[in-house]
């Protein structure tokens, strides 16, 4: 079967290097990046994030200037939802603090100030009254001093729950689809949000200083992962167990970073970020539960936590920044440094220094990175803790267009303060003080043939975790009440080994691309992770009146496979809640695009879920069947 798979693949689908188009969601620019899918858990885009392939070892995540915060979608309540970036690329290898299986790095583009003013905009509008606005815009203010703004806005009036028509779905039926993996009802939830990314730069014959500032905003609807029961005789009719609840997140933050060369090979640079998140919960299901009285050092009695009806609030502090000295040297040796300090509700601090040593260059015939370092950690209970920290990777150039490649990390991800000491009641979680840290190894390989306007790749993919961070449910245990189901709990390990293939061809107009990965042995794999995914799309372009109209038509895909989640139910005799472990069904996520472009102006049309697939991304959520939108994106100069 896998060389079946393999020959399938490598004969019909295409070539990685296809151009970014302009996008305004955030999770949607990751996923333009080979093995990184992105899970939308509504449709309209309201919370996303992303997912590596098959990997056990948790989710791709930003860098901590891009939202303020480091490891937002851990963090943040809606995950991605609303958050201005640049362009981004995915670093597998980049060691951090908080525990990313990769990183997603943001290109500031910060070199040399421009020439003129750059406007780049980009305005859509979906159904069910949503709109989003995005503004790329830098000026200079005088000769060396310039102004860059970014800026995202997204509107949702309102959650609501739509039902379609039985014509709809008539060409699904005439297919033979089961009627009851078509939804003929789903429900949306509400968002509005805007990220201000202003940023002042000033150039020096010998560096650079740039002042920024990051201003989030997101006012959304989630969904509580109750269950929703279909009427068996008509599938348009669906009773849901729990209305939406209400987040808001506001979250400031501003600081400086500064770049020095006192000399042409060396540079010196150094940031600080400080910042205020502030997370409201309103509208919670009504829950009574509060954690034993402690003793601070004084004797004094401290009442931790207590949580009933149906509000809740949390307040992050946090200082972030980085630091080092480059050459620009054989070898390019670098030590680099990166902290954060963190403080929640104005009781519980934690900090982390990530120190690392890095050599990288670029020959001939090789191209490699390896950095190697400590990654020192206090958390709340002011226990000190160091652990080593090492990554690499290298690709050698062969003959006849062939290239191996192979990456290695090996690195730590500590608890963080909310898996010690919060209780999250909108997507239920429950600390736990005893948690260790969970020590993990990741080693890939890859064979990749690439002679231009067709590539193929092979590869295979190993993880192991000792003591990773899950909740109890992954183990069947706990399911006698919320509180002991979502705990956070150390697993004594896991082990996992995938094969990866992708290949896509040019021919002409034509672009086509597919990849593919699963699971090939595996041992205590948990099981709120696939064991297998497909991503790819198929896309036509052409040039017209003189080279000046482009025009483009695509098809891209993402097929998630079955996981397991913890869902909420009701006793129907006693209207007690039950809880249970569910299998979250395969689905096909299908979007289409058809795009103009007449010089810099761009119109757009998509489809989202053209196959009107049931989409399973968590318990407690069933998008909306289909979604219509149109765009445009204009970048123009002075």
């Amino acid at each position: 079967m896998p060389f079946f798979a393999i020959l399938i693949t490598f004969c019909l689908f295409l070539s990685p290097a296809l151009a970014a188009v302009d996008e305004l969601s955030t999770a949607r620019k990751g996923a333009e990046s080979p093995e990184i899918a992105e899970r939308t858990y509504d449709l309209e885009g309201q919370k996303a994030e992303w997912i590596l392939g098959t990997s056990i070892l948790g989710n791709p995540d930003l860098d901590f200037r891009s939202a303020g915060i480091g490891g937002p979608t851990r963090r943040l309540p809606s995950k991605l939802a609303g958050i201005f970036t640049f362009p981004l690329e995915y670093d597998e290898t980049q060691l951090s603090m908080y525990g990313e299986n990769g990183v997603m790095k943001e290109d500031f583009a910060r070199g040399i100030p421009v020439d003129t003013p750059e406007t780049h905009i980009l305005w859509e509008r979906y159904s069910f009254n949503g709109n989003s606005f995005g503004l790329d815009f830098r000026r200079l203010l005088l000769d060396s001093i310039e102004l860059d703004i970014g800026w995202a806005s997204y509107s949702n009036d309102s959650s609501k729950v739509f039902r379609y028509q039985d014509v709809t779905h008539q060409p699904f039926f005439a297919l033979g689809r089961d009627s009851s993996q078509i939804p003929f009802t789903g429900r949306n939830v509400q968002m509005n949000t805007t990220h201000f990314k202003p940023a002042i730069a000033w150039y020096f014959p010998k560096g650079t200083a740039v002042a920024s500032m990051s201003y989030l905003v997101v006012e959304n609807d989630d969904i509580p992962p109750y269950s929703y029961t279909q009427d068996t005789t008509d599938y348009s009719s669906v009773t849901y167990l729990r209305n939406p609840l209400n987040t808001e997140l506001r979250s400031f933050t501003y600081g400086i970073r500064g770049s020095f060369h006192p000399i042409k090979p060396l540079e010196i640079y150094a940031s600080i970020y400080s910042g205020e998140h502030e997370i409201h919960y309103d509208s919670l299901p009504d829950l009574v539960k509060s954690i034993q009285d402690t003793l601070d050092e004084d004797g004094k009695t401290i009442q931790d936590t207590t949580w009933y009806g149906v509000t809740d609030a949390l307040k992050y502090e946090t200082i972030n920044g980085e630091g080092g000295i480059a050459l620009k040297l054989p070898l390019n040796p670098a030590l680099r440094m990166q902290y954060e300090f963190t403080e929640l509700n104005s009781r519980y601090k934690q900090d982390r220094e990530l120190y690392y040593l890095e050599l990288k260059d670029e020959l001939a015939f090789l191209e490699f990175r390896v950095q190697a370092g400590a990654l020192r950690n206090s958390n709340i209970f002011d226990s000190v803790e160091v652990a080593k920290m090492t990554s690499a990777y290298a690709t050698l150039h062969l003959p006849y267009h062939l290239d191996l490649k192979g990456t290695v990390r090996n690195d730590v991800r500590f608890p963080d303060v909310d898996e010690l000491k919060v209780y999250n009641r909108a997507r239920y979680a429950y600390p736990n003080k005893d948690l260790k840290e969970e020590e993990r190894v990741r080693m890939t390989g890859d064979f990749e043939w690439n002679p231009g306007g067709i590539f193929y790749g092979v590869g295979l993919r190993y993880e192991y975790a000792d003591n990773p961070i899950k909740q109890r449910w992954v183990t069947g245990e706990g399911l006698e009440s919320i509180e002991t189901a979502s705990q956070w709990i150390n697993l004594d390990y896991a082990e996992v080994l995938d094969w990866y293939v992708a290949a896509g061809i040019s021919i002409g107009n034509w672009q086509l691309y597919l990849e593919r990965e699963q699971s090939l042995a595996k041992e205590n794999r948990p099981i709120d992770v696939t064991d297998l995914y497909y991503k790819g799309y198929i896309r036509w372009s052409d040039k017209f009146v003189k080279n000046r109209l482009g025009v483009s038509v695509a098809f891209n895909f993402t097929w998630f496979g079955n996981r397991y989640d913890l869902q909420v139910t009701e006793d129907e005799e006693t209207e007690k809640e039950v809880l249970e472990v569910v299998e979250l069904k395969h689905y096909l996520a299908l979007n289409f695009e058809a795009r103009m472009r007449i010089l810099t102006f761009s119109l757009y049309t998509r489809i989202d879920n053209l196959n009107h697939s049931l989409y399973e991304p968590a318990a407690g959520y069933r998008p909306e069947g289909i979604r219509f939108l149109y765009g445009i994106t204009w970048s123009f100069d002075n």
